[in-house]
């Protein structure tokens, strides 16, 4: 997977029966592989999913992470974050922070990437990685989301629940809580507004959560079979969703909120 702007390419491997994620960070022509390794602590743990942050953070905004930094001489620094869910429960946080140089520019990569990375170094274009376990649920991971203007975070696992973390200072607060299915959850996301999460079940249903005050606020049982994708309509007021059977459904839920 890549980040939204094309900087960054996650890639999950399994070497020595032991999984881990690489990361690539984007140069003139191609991409780089950096020296970072994301795994589990526990032995046997696989990499089930991953998301990275729609946004960029600047050096005065908070990261899931990271407190808000005290800029640099120079503004150039750019920092996002990539969150990766394993079999074992984990959730974790990557904080990217790129630290660039007087010359080049992020939009001109002919200039700020640099193939010769002894070079690209002196010249100040380096990769500074800050990576924490955030939580651990109960069951494997199965999806993980951040809401559009990155200042939510979910995941969902197969311990039937959903977790929500607020990007605020100081960060790491513990997650909020979603209970409310019978089974595993399968795919979970939020609105373009970021006021309501929809989630997916194997216990057929298909929910809708309300960020306000984490209350669910809808409940559809029309599928005859386990739930597998859930998004939201870009116009808001319904969702879609797709089971194992083939069936897709719209589910309309501006009703239960007038």
């Amino acid at each position: 997977m890549t980040s939204q702007d094309g900087v960054f390419l996650a890639v999950a491997s399994t070497f020595m029966q032991r999984s881990q994620g690489l990361l690539w960070r984007k140069q003139r022509g191609g991409y780089i592989r950096e020296d970072i390794l994301i795994t589990s602590e526990t032995r046997g743990s696989t990499i089930t999913t991953g998301a990275f942050c729609p946004i960029t953070f600047s050096s005065y905004q908070s990261t899931f992470t990271l407190q808000r930094r005290v800029p640099d001489s120079s503004l150039r620094t750019y920092c996002t974050c990539l969150a990766i869910g394993f079999t074992d429960g984990v959730v974790k946080m990557l904080s990217l922070c790129v630290k660039r140089g007087r010359e080049g520019s992020y939009t001109d990569d002919t200039e700020y990437w640099d193939v010769d990375e002894s070079a690209a170094r002196r010249d100040g274009h380096r990769l500074e990685c800050e990576q924490k376990l955030l939580y651990r649920h109960d069951g494997p991971v199965t999806s993980l989301a951040f809401s559009a203007r990155g200042t939510l975070f979910l995941s969902a696992s197969e311990d039937s629940t959903l977790r929500v973390l607020a990007r605020s200072s100081p960060p790491l607060r513990a997650p909020v809580i979603l209970r409310g299915h019978r089974d595993k959850v399968h795919a979970a996301c939020f609105s373009p507004d970021e006021r309501y999460i929809a989630s997916a079940s194997e216990d057929r249903t298909v929910r809708v959560w309300k960020v306000k005050d984490w209350s669910c606020v809808a409940t559809f049982a029309e599928h005859e079979a386990a739930v597998t994708h859930v998004v939201f309509c870009p116009s808001g007021g319904a969702v879609w969703s797709a089971a194992r059977d083939g069936r897709v459904r719209r589910h309309a839920f501006a009703p239960y909120i007038q």
